[in-house]
């Protein structure tokens, strides 16, 4: 399936591009009629905000150090459908299978009758297999990357060297005629015993041709992900960046509200220990003395128990009370310090250096089409997604602290 990728950092990317910081594309060049359609003011230079438009139009990209006319950034791999459908087939359900389980006080017609449902069983699931793998052999035919050449083999040669074609014209043949001698029952075994390594070894075959196809390179997604938190993380960033609040003032914000939040943690263990034990004594007594039929002295036990547990119960909640109290205050003083020592500069730099890699993986993404390269671009891409993540949560953890009340 193919789509264009809308690739939407492009201010980022342009700076990245700006290395002496002075809004004039002179790191890039390009030719004379690509630079006139970029050169909208006509003074003879492209600057940044310039080739900002002129990328976000989709008329020029960057590529190897020039501005050329843009190519499109339409991505699509060769073969991914056709997996997909692979992956499909390989997964299908073939029927439940079972192996005759025999008694010795089975009769001769019982064996035959458990072998004769076994084989139906293993003969109807094999065709299916059967089915299956040829579908996958036609699918894969021809194929030129190594996947699914390396599937079309496995296909082929899982039906190459099935041979239970012989065993169900026997059950076949036998099941006609409905005559448990030995013969026939000797027959039967060595089908039921021919059957089930034939269905273990096709089996095994899908098994893996599903395995292969079920973690499918996919480009576009990898692109759309990694540019996502690129994005997020650059808002993020920039919020920080705006507001009006120093370090500092977020900081001594976060201490006043740990501080509240310490004072809250006020002993909980006594007082909810003793709410809890009145209760439990209540519902103690009562259940005893009901469940007791009735009597005065079941009711004085069940109290007891009721004052212990109901006790234990909440002290253990007036605890767990502060606990999570306390936690919240310690939580609090961490972020403190790191909004302090957070340098939103330093996050800036280093995505707009993964911006122009992302970039870069794009036009290699759009330039190669086959499953091979498919796999390297999105374990690419994926890579940068990797580190570009914890940017994106740290700034927006960062960017929450600015934002607490």
């Amino acid at each position: 399936m193919a789509g264009n990728i809308n690739f939407s950092n492009h201010q980022w990317l342009v700076k990245s591009f700006d290395t002496n910081k002075n809004g004039v594309m002179d790191e890039l060049q390009a030719d004379d009629r690509v630079a006139e359609r970029v050169d909208t003011d006509r003074n003879g230079q492209i600057s940044t905000g310039e080739l900002t438009a002129a990328l976000q139009s989709d008329a020029v990209e960057i590529n190897q150090g020039r501005i050329t006319e843009s190519r499109g950034t339409q991505i699509y791999v060769k073969g991914l459908e056709t997996l997909k459908n692979v992956h499909a087939t390989a997964t299908a359900s073939w029927g439940n299978v079972w192996a005759p389980m025999m008694s010795s006080e089975d009769t001769p017609s019982g064996r035959y009758s458990k072998l004769l449902e076994s084989n139906r069983a293993y003969g109807s699931a094999l065709t299916s297999q059967e089915s299956a793998l040829r579908s996958v052999a036609n699918m894969t035919s021809g194929a030129h990357d190594g996947v699914t050449k390396a599937l079309h083999i496995q296909a082929q040669t899982a039906l190459d060297s099935a041979s239970f074609r012989t065993w169900i014209g026997v059950i076949q043949q036998l099941g006609d005629t409905g005559n448990p001698s030995d013969h026939n029952i000797s027959q039967m075994t060595q089908a039921n015993t021919n059957l089930q390594a034939a269905y273990e070894t096709l089996n095994s075959t899908l098994r893996s041709i599903a395995e292969q196809t079920n973690d499918l390179p996919d480009v576009q997604h990898a692109i759309q992900a990694t540019d996502g938190s690129i994005s997020h993380a650059f808002g993020n960033l920039q919020a920080i960046k705006a507001d009006s609040q120093t370090p500092q003032n977020v900081s001594t914000k976060l201490e006043r509200i740990a501080v509240d939040k310490q004072a809250q943690a006020t002993g909980r263990t006594g007082p909810w220990g003793g709410v809890g034990a009145g209760i439990g004594a209540v519902a103690g007594a009562a259940i005893g003395y009901f469940a007791g039929g009735q009597n005065v002295k079941n009711a004085m036990i069940g109290a007891g128990i009721g004052l212990a547990v109901g006790g234990g119960g909440g002290a253990l909640a007036g605890h767990m009370k502060d606990q999570s109290f306390i936690g919240e205050a310690a939580s609090l003083r961490q972020l403190a310090g790191d909004v302090t020592r957070y340098n939103p500069d330093a996050a800036q730099g280093q995505l707009i250096n993964e911006t122009q890699s992302m970039y870069n993986e794009v036009l290699k993404a759009r330039d190669t089409h086959d499953l091979d390269n498919a796999r390297v671009n999105t374990n690419n891409i994926n890579a940068i997604h990797s580190r570009v993540a914890p940017v994106e949560q740290e700034s927006t953890r960062i960017l929450e602290a600015y934002r607490m009340r």
